[in-house]
């Protein structure tokens, strides 16, 4: 799966590259936007999703402000998580790469819970290998 992300002016740093910080909120856009699109708000009422880790890899800074892709997968889907692939790419170029592992939890816990079946139905679309784009 790919989204495209606009990255902004206030998202350059001195040097006129992407901080990287902003890596991060980049790739939580795409991400959202690919739940929001299928029907899932994150309504805290049904379930809470937490990051267990994050990695990014910085390969090419990323030089200007206009969209650039984020490509995303699933590389394991567990009982109550999910280990995310991405990169962040434009252009053919591979800007960023690295890992993301959500954790679903139980709104009223806070304790994993098992991701319900309509999420793991539509996370299980993403379990396929990558396409490779950039």
């Amino acid at each position: 799966m790919i989204e495209y992300v606009d990255v902004h002016f206030d998202d350059l740093d001195l040097m006129g590259i992407v901080h990287n910080a902003r890596y991060a909120v980049i790739i939580e856009r795409a991400i959202s936007a690919f739940w929001i699109r299928r029907g899932f708000p994150f309504d805290s009422s049904k379930g809470l999703l937490a990051v267990a880790e994050f990695t990014i890899n910085y390969r090419v800074p990323v030089t200007r402000v206009g969209p650039v892709g984020v490509e995303f997968w699933i590389d394991h889907l567990g009982t109550s998580s999910a280990v995310y692939g991405y990169r962040v790419v434009s252009d053919g170029v591979v800007h960023a790469d690295g890992k993301r592992v959500m954790i679903q939890l139980d709104p009223t816990t806070r304790r994993p819970a098992p991701w319900p079946a309509e999420t793991r139905a539509v996370a299980e679309e993403l379990t396929k290998e990558p396409a490779h784009q950039g």
